[in-house]
């Protein structure tokens, strides 16, 4: 191939497409770009990974379905990242949403907790709806005017931010029924996993989030015959002895998370009945998680949890 100047005879010019860099807008903002073509005399930059402090667990199914990750972005990038990716028929995968501090060049900490996304799309056409962090009020008010519309949750997070509990949800166009706890300590909400089990009610969404070192439930419920199995607040060694044990069952996880209590990493866990064969990955940093994510690419593994 020969590099020759725009506008020689017999050459054309192909723009390629580049994704998660770095552009600064004529205000001045640096703006994080999913995907996009530079314009020319624009300069980029690569987008940090995040920082050290934030650890990694995953799943790995086989499948040839595609996606587009970003990982510690905040709303105003994220949301660019969203409109950018939704007329492409990109939709919502998973979403995690967190709050930690924010370190500028110098290096300068800024006071306070800023909200963080971490965010996986995969290509549908399916109809969606979201809210971003605001006050629980706020985001039962929206459920309620959504719910007659024929919008269920399809995703859940509450995060804490400067003391405050923030809701985000995604909805998507169904007219199952469903049952939800938010905000509940362990008892209540085991007391309502107890009385919802034998009615034919099964965990959708499960959240664990601490607010002033205690441990509070979010849970959404839909009707289902399946089986399921349940583990809370453990450690990882001890969720990884109980996958192990299940596995050889032929159970599969259905919902993973992790959440830090008095500076202790603890898992919470529901498998069901499956077959199919999975990867884990838990509690490394970004470095290792890419690494291993570009591996099992390769090999025809995708996230699943």
């Amino acid at each position: 191939m020969t590099d020759k100047p725009d506008g020689t005879e017999g050459f054309v010019t192909f723009p390629v497409a580049l994704s998660n860099y770095i552009v600064r807008t004529p205000d001045g903002h640096r703006q994080r770009i999913v995907r996009g073509i530079p314009q020319k005399g624009q300069e980029i930059e690569a987008v940090p990974p995040p920082p050290a402090s934030i650890v990694y667990n995953g799943v790995w199914r086989l499948s040839s379905a595609r996606d587009i990750q970003v990982h510690d972005w905040d709303f105003d990038d994220v949301k660019h990242a969203y409109d950018t990716l939704w007329p492409l028929g990109w939709r919502l995968h998973s979403l995690h949403v967190y709050a930690r501090p924010v370190t500028l060049p110098g290096p300068i900490t800024l006071p306070g907790d800023f909200t963080r996304y971490t965010a996986v799309w995969r290509q549908s056409t399916a109809a969606e709806i979201q809210l971003y962090a605001r006050p629980f009020a706020e985001y039962k008010q929206r459920y309620d005017e959504l719910w007659p519309l024929g919008w269920r949750l399809h995703i859940l997070q509450t995060h804490v931010a400067n003391g405050q509990e923030l809701y985000t949800a995604v909805w998507r166009r169904s007219t199952v029924a469903e049952t939800q706890v938010y905000g509940a300590s362990y008892a209540l909400y085991n007391q309502r996993y107890q009385a919802l089990e034998p009615l034919g009610w099964r965990l959708h969404l499960l959240q664990a989030y601490v607010v002033d070192g205690k441990v509070r439930y979010n849970a959404v419920w839909r009707q289902s015959t399946l089986d399921e199995k349940v583990l809370y607040g453990k450690s990882l060694a001890e969720y990884r002895q109980r996958n192990n044990e299940l596995v050889q069952e032929n159970w599969r996880i259905h919902i993973l998370q992790a959440y830090a209590v008095d500076g202790e990493v603890r898992y919470n866990a529901v498998w069901r009945p499956g077959l199919g064969s999975e990867v884990q990955f838990h509690a490394k940093s970004y470095t290792d998680f890419r690494r291993k994510y570009d591996e099992l690419l390769t090999l025809g593994w995708r996230l699943a949890k």
